[in-house]
């Protein structure tokens, strides 16, 4: 990755452009991460730690922020993870408040070794706030695994943590389906010539979305069916889910 493309991802993930072809998942994680900052600012001091950061492109979304991540190579980490362990050896058990993980698990080998150091690290009543792909594109060597809400919600890896909230970002039908046609058109690369095709796309998308959820919503007040037909066929289409688990007093 040259450090045009570096500079350019970064800024695509850290602040989202309609005219990019990702725009329509990285305004969601940028709105659940938002939602966030402003929740653990209500909880306790704000700060977080950033497990698997990246080229932390999120940094400055938060009061205080630490990342960390395999290495330094095109990225830019506080800290470094043990490939092995994946331990953060530098910090101690109970340290951190708060840690978020975005498209991060789903690259994790071994996730009970990710979940359990996390579950280490962070204090009593800390939170963890997960961000991971569900209907979403394999992408790289490095993409193993989709987790569902059962996982998070059953997995004996999560027992030390309680549920405080899971939301499905987008679960929409038009938007999926608008996001696909992005990523397909993206491949060719003749096409970053015409970005404008994608600002036309994106808003097309949110424009129809919007009416097709007022449309359901006046008739599911004339019967419920209809909110049913609507929850059964258009929101069935996650692209992300995205969770929020506080870990239970000792």
């Amino acid at each position: 990755m040259n450090d045009y493309s570096y500079r350019y991802e970064k800024s695509i993930r850290s602040r989202p452009r309609i005219w990019h072809p990702g725009y329509l998942i990285h305004r969601i994680i940028h709105a659940e991460l938002l939602f966030f900052a402003n929740f653990i600012n209500r909880k306790n001091d704000g700060s977080v730690l950033d497990f698997g950061c990246g080229k932390s492109p999120f940094r400055t979304m938060f009061r205080s922020y630490i990342g960390a991540d395999l290495d330094r190579h095109k990225k830019e980490p506080d800290l470094i993870i043990d490939p092995i362990s994946n331990r953060i050896n530098m910090l101690n058990d109970n340290s951190v408040n708060n840690i978020i993980s975005i498209q991060v698990i789903e690259h994790v080998p071994e996730i009970k070794k990710y979940i359990q150091e996390a579950n280490r690290l962070l204090k009593p009543n800390g939170y963890l706030f997960i961000m991971a792909p569900f209907l979403y594109n394999f992408h790289g060597t490095d993409d193993y695994a989709r987790y569902t809400v059962n996982f998070f919600e059953r997995s004996p890896l999560f027992q030390g943590f309680e549920v405080t909230r899971i939301n499905f970002a987008p679960n929409d039908f038009i938007v999926f389906v608008t996001y696909q046609l992005n990523h397909f058109l993206e491949l060719f690369p003749v096409l970053k010539f015409f970005y404008p095709l994608f600002i036309v796309t994106n808003i097309l998308a949110l424009i129809t979305s919007k009416i097709t959820y007022r449309f359901f919503w006046v008739l599911g007040r004339l019967s419920p069916k209809f909110t049913i037909l609507y929850r059964d066929t258009f929101l069935l289409f996650p692209l992300q889910i995205s969770v929020i688990l506080k870990k239970k007093p000792l």
